[in-house]
């Protein structure tokens, strides 16, 4: 995961985005999503 990717994510999820559809969004795997942006740091 890049940074770009990260701090994409990050805003998709406060957006209310399901951790599974920002996966998709950003071509990674729901686990990366877990591990990069765990639930403490959302």
């Amino acid at each position: 995961m890049t940074e770009g990717k990260i701090k994409a994510g990050k805003q998709l999820l406060e957006t209310g985005m399901s951790p599974r559809d920002v996966a998709e969004n950003l071509g990674v795997s729901i686990a990366s999503i877990y591990r990069y942006l765990p639930a403490s740091g959302r």
